[in-house]
């Protein structure tokens, strides 16, 4: 994909909260972040949950902000996402020892 063609999808996104233009750039990136939670996350289904609040945290974001680099958005939330897993991980173990 362009950079061009990135940002008019993410102008769309942010103008008219278009759907169509989000799922066209998560198909760009998605293979890269679900690859990327696989590695940092001790099961599949562990990086499915994170992929999916990644996800909705990348809409969130990009729905109201402008952004110069969406890859390294995309990370930031990521990384953020799999801190939080294992912060919470370690609260249950915890409280559960």
């Amino acid at each position: 994909m362009t950079a061009l063609k990135e940002k008019f999808l993410l102008f769309r996104i942010r103008t008219f909260q278009d759907r169509e233009a989000f799922k066209e750039l998560m198909e760009e990136h998605g293979s890269k972040l679900n690859r990327f939670l696989l590695l940092k996350l001790p099961r599949k289904q562990d990086a499915e949950d994170v992929f999916n609040e990644t996800y909705w945290r990348i809409w969130s974001y990009i729905s109201r902000t402008e952004i110069e680099s969406l890859s390294g958005l995309i990370f930031t939330i990521a990384r953020a996402s799999v801190a939080e897993f294992y912060r919470k991980r370690k609260m249950t173990v915890s409280i559960n020892a």
